[in-house]
């Protein structure tokens, strides 16, 4: 009805000036940090960068090593789900660079496999964010909300799927959990 498309437009509108402004107060206080450590964070993101190159001429070890965190991160989490997968990303996201250092085709098609597994948590994880604003910002009972909330499901269900493949790989003994 008219009155509901209003309203909708009223909380998306509410929602939307909300996280205009959270975001500005986040990027002023980012941009005021990393101006305070800027030089610093120069300097070890060099040493890092000459550390991996250093690794990488050696062979196939980025690859293997990468393999290895997998394997580490999947092992440590165990079963996988909405308490845990944002902590699988974090920590496969290093093992993610690693990976594309090496130019074989299998550490590319490796780093393929935890890229998308990184995107489809990242997505699931932005909106579980957004619906817990929108949530806090507007009634629960908010024909936005639960709009948000059904991507957010249909997201989730994605992301443990893109998460299993990931963990099936590293561990090729591991079933895939919730397909």
């Amino acid at each position: 009805s008219r009155q509901e498309s209003k309203q909708r437009e009223h909380a998306l509108d509410k929602l939307t000036w909300h996280l205009h402004h959270v975001r500005e107060r986040k990027t002023e206080k980012l941009r005021k940090g990393l101006e305070k450590h800027e030089l610093r964070l120069e300097r070890a993101l060099k040493t890092t960068g000459e550390e991996i190159a250093a690794l990488s001429a050696l062979g196939p070890m980025p690859l293997a090593t990468a393999r290895n965190w997998v394997q580490r991160a999947v092992t440590q989490l165990g079963l996988l789900g909405p308490e845990n997968l944002h902590d699988l990303r974090k920590q496969t996201k290093l093992a993610w660079y690693l990976a594309e250092l090496q130019p074989a085709k299998t550490a590319q098609s490796w780093a393929r496999r935890i890229k998308a597994a990184q995107d489809a948590i990242g997505r699931w994880h932005d909106l579980d964010l957004l619906l817990q604003t929108a949530s806090t910002q507007l009634s629960s009972h908010a024909p936005l909300v639960g709009a948000i909330q059904e991507e957010c499901v249909e997201a989730f269900i994605t992301a443990l799927k893109c998460a299993n493949k990931l963990a099936a790989s590293a561990i090729p003994s591991r079933q895939p959990i919730h397909d």
